[in-house]
């Protein structure tokens, strides 16, 4: 999935905050969306994706966090997702989430399924043996 593209739909459609009126600088959008997305993908609440955050390696690297001290919190998380709710942009980044995640799933249980079949093939009485449903187990493996 294209996380830069979609954070310049983002930009466009809702303004984030900036530096006007003092304070910490807004995250990227791009990570919030990427925040977002781990946050939909795990069914985390915006605490639970907060501590997460500041725990997990891999998400840590998904989000793009450099220093766990610059972890956005939950109240940043809500009120991203507010903002995207207001200009109706959260739906739009789930189905491309979706579709992109679909097209891969449906690669990954074709594979399988075709594997499942090689292995069904070898196994039956006309296949060449043993060897041949050996050959495929490796293969598989």
């Amino acid at each position: 999935m294209d996380f830069a593209a979609r954070a310049a739909e983002i930009d466009e459609a809702a303004l984030r905050p900036g530096r006007e009126r003092g304070g910490r600088p807004p995250f990227p959008t791009e990570m919030m969306v990427r925040v977002l997305v781990v946050q939909q993908l795990y069914n985390l609440r915006d605490e639970q994706m907060e501590c997460q955050l500041l725990d997990r390696l891999s998400f840590k690297r998904f989000v793009g966090l450099r220093q766990c001290s610059q972890a956005p919190d939950r109240t940043t998380i809500w009120t991203f997702k507010e903002q995207l709710i207001k200009v109706g942009a959260s739906q739009r980044i789930f189905d491309a989430v979706s579709r992109q995640f679909g097209k891969r799933l449906t690669r990954a249980v074709q594979n399988r399924l075709d594997r499942v079949s090689e292995i069904r093939q070898a196994m039956s009485p006309s296949a060449s043996g043993i060897s041949s449903m050996l050959a495929l187990w490796c293969a598989a493996a």
